[in-house]
């Protein structure tokens, strides 16, 4: 009898790891729709997007462009230079970037009474290198959402915890500055939001600032470079920023990559920062 309750027991279990996994993957699949374009024909990309039900749906909307994951990173460069894959990005923005997501905003965008949306449009850019006054991707960014007839966009400030900041860079000197992205956002409507507590991250909305946790090198996904340079194929990779830090060089955690290991995404946020 007790061998039977067992194995009932043990049935049971399985048959509710089955039910949760199946719930799960309902849940995902009848809200997430994924597609598939680099961005070259804003009308076949369009297309595609009308297949997508909530980007039909009369709901409001978030329109992010990531361009902290737009482009492969130049890992030969890094490695010949002795730099970490996390050292800040230099990226140049073309004004034909920001053309095709004010098309994919106002194609999709749900309208007010006046013909007005409170859909905000949202971009993330890498913030200076430490220890410097400018950023011209930033810059770019703010001239892009200018265009329309959007408000004046807002500028937040993505702060990496430093606390994983510290655990990461092994940090040994002084001095070796700040480390942040920026998250620039505007929609057509003035945005008229009280000020809130965030439940998700750290940070304060009336300072537009955002804590995000760094994500652990062992959660980031790794692929072959084969696999690497097919997914970034035909795109030219993204270098790294001058840097004025001896602190950037590569960390112990990516020492354990080998020469065929790839971190496609190095920079990617963790997803609290879109879940806040």
């Amino acid at each position: 009898p007790q061998d039977q309750y067992n194995i009932g027991l043990m049935e049971h279990d399985q048959a509710v790891v089955q039910h949760e996994k199946r719930a799960v993957e309902t849940f995902i699949n009848g809200r997430v729709k994924f597609i598939v374009d680099d961005g070259s024909d804003v009308s076949r990309r369009k297309r595609k997007l009308e297949s997508v039900p909530i980007c039909t749906e009369k709901r409001r909307k978030l329109f992010i462009e990531d361009y902290m994951c737009d482009k492969g990173l130049d890992w030969d460069q890094a490695r010949t230079l002795h730099r970490s894959i996390f050292a800040p990005l230099k990226i140049d923005i073309p004004d034909e970037h920001f053309t095709s997501i004010t098309s994919t905003y106002i194609d999709f965008k749900t309208n007010d009474d006046r013909n007005e949306s409170a859909d905000v449009l949202a971009v993330i850019v890498p913030g200076p290198p430490p220890n410097t006054v400018q950023n011209k991707c930033a810059e770019q960014a703010f001239k892009g959402l200018k265009t329309h007839r959007f408000q004046p966009p807002k500028l937040g400030r993505i702060e990496l915890s430093q606390a994983d900041l510290l655990a990461r860079v092994k940090a040994k000197s002084s001095f070796q500055g700040s480390y942040e992205n920026y998250i620039i956002f505007t929609s057509e409507k003035k945005l008229e939001v009280p000020r809130q507590w965030m439940e998700v991250l750290g940070g304060e909305t009336y300072f537009n600032r955002w804590t995000v946790p760094l994500i652990p090198v062992s959660r980031l996904h790794r692929v072959n470079r084969e696999t690497y340079n097919a997914i970034f194929a035909g795109q030219e990779n993204v270098g790294q920023a001058d840097s004025t830090s001896t602190d950037d060089v590569r960390t112990v955690d990516e020492a354990t990559l080998t020469d065929e290991q790839r971190i496609p995404f190095p920079h990617e946020h963790d997803m609290v920062l879109c879940h806040q």
